[in-house]
């Protein structure tokens, strides 16, 4: 797969390549009874402030934290986009009416402390004052 990914049709294979890995993922979800949510492929999530819901715009990729202009919340660009992704996922399953499941179902609850069984989840988001994560 690499030395394909590198020639004239390297655009060509990791198409095929995402399309393979997103298939692997439904029969996973149908196999163990949760429902995959697909986002929007422009779906502004690491523009999006997950506390108020403004619009940051376009940022440059070296920027990694930001500060919204209109609640003063500071905000870790990958955490927000996590937060947004979350989000935008349960607005949709309420619209499919769905549901979805986070975390380790073995543990019974997901960090957020959301009770996760198989089929059935209540997806809850961290507050503001826990969105200040280091990655290791």
């Amino acid at each position: 797969m690499r030395g394909l990914a590198r020639g004239r049709l390297s655009k060509a294979v990791r198409e095929v390549s995402w399309g393979a890995f997103a298939r692997l993922l439904e029969g996973k979800a149908a196999r163990y009874g949760r429902t995959l949510v697909k986002i929007g492929r422009f779906f502004p999530s690491s523009q999006l402030c997950p506390c108020c819901g403004w619009k940051s715009g376009k940022l440059a990729l070296e920027v990694r934290e930001w500060d919204c202009p209109s609640c003063g919340e500071h905000h870790d660009r990958d955490i927000a986009a996590a937060i947004n992704i979350l989000t935008e996922g349960v607005r949709n399953i309420g619209i499919s009416g769905s549901t979805v499941a986070a975390g380790l179902a073995g543990h019974g609850i997901n960090d957020c402390g959301g009770q996760v069984r198989p089929g059935e989840a209540t997806p809850t988001l961290a507050p503001p004052a826990t969105y200040n994560a280091q990655a290791a």
